[in-house]
């Protein structure tokens, strides 16, 4: 998303909030418009300031965190398949790392090494603010 886009209004970008909360994006990626000599946006009249492309884009990216941390906790109870990619010291225990199928970071300790390797769990929690904390149930 591009937030302050020239000639951008509030009513514009209210409708772009109110669209986002309904599409309810897992996960988004937010920029604020930068002029670049030469464009043709850099000779459109109606420039927006750097404090409300920087308002605006907090608001974004406090939506974002949100509809991301209501999509991760949705799978709390869940059980899925993860390809665990590596082995990874968090809050000074070690874990091995993957993702879900749905791209769900997710982390499990083992006393089994689990690089590349397709393991059932299930979600039981969040371990830190990206990534779900969950139990071994059957490897693959």
């Amino acid at each position: 998303m591009i937030v302050g886009f020239p000639d951008e209004t509030e009513e514009e970008f209210k409708a772009t909030v109110d669209f986002l909360r309904k599409i309810h994006f897992y996960e988004m990626h937010i920029f604020k418009y930068s002029r670049r000599k030469g464009t043709v946006a850099d000779r459109m009249p109606g420039q927006i300031p750097d404090a409300i492309k920087n308002r605006r884009s907090d608001v974004l990216m406090k939506i974002e965190e949100e509809m991301s941390d209501e999509y991760r906790m949705s799978y709390v109870g869940k059980k899925c398949l993860v390809l665990f990619e590596e082995k990874v010291t968090i809050n000074g225990e070690e874990y091995y790392v993957g993702h879900t199928d749905t791209y769900v970071k997710t982390a499990v300790k083992s006393s089994q090494p689990l690089e590349n390797v397709i393991a059932g769990v299930e979600i039981t929690g969040k371990l830190t603010k990206n990534i779900m904390l969950a139990g071994m149930k059957t490897i693959c």
